[in-house]
């Protein structure tokens, strides 16, 4: 919902509905679900941007080499890969189960706690950004 103040019963909190992984990742592992849920100022919505910024930054680097084979194919005969779709769906799932993903040609599909696929998320994004 782009809410900075936003959390999730699953302790997924801010704007982009950071994990602990993520905000482990970012050098943002001092922000915990509880203070943020209590005080979202712990986690302002301009240091939410650069920490998305830098995860956005990390994933490219890691999954360059997937990206450079795989954008412009498709996976499960429907699921358009783009760069902007396996940067999405490593934010969801992380850059390791993208990587399974498309290494499996699909068979590996995770979904979060919400139903959400992998795939659901390449989808939606590689239509977003055309």
């Amino acid at each position: 919902g782009n809410n900075w103040k936003e959390y999730n019963p699953y302790g997924y909190i801010g704007k982009y509905q950071f994990g602990k992984a993520a905000l482990q990742v970012t050098g943002y592992g001092h922000v915990d679900f509880v203070s943020f849920m209590n005080n979202p100022a712990v986690f302002p919505e301009r240091e939410q941007d650069k920490a998305m910024d830098s995860l956005l930054t990390i994933n490219e680097r890691l999954l360059k080499p997937y990206i450079d084979e795989y954008e412009g194919t498709l996976v499960l005969d429907t699921v358009e890969i783009t760069r902007s779709g396996i940067l999405a769906a490593a934010h969801l799932a992380g850059p390791n189960n993208v990587i399974r993903f498309l290494n499996t040609h699909g068979k590996h599909n995770p979904k979060d706690k919400m139903g959400t696929r992998l795939s659901d998320y390449l989808t939606t994004f590689a239509a977003k950004f055309r």
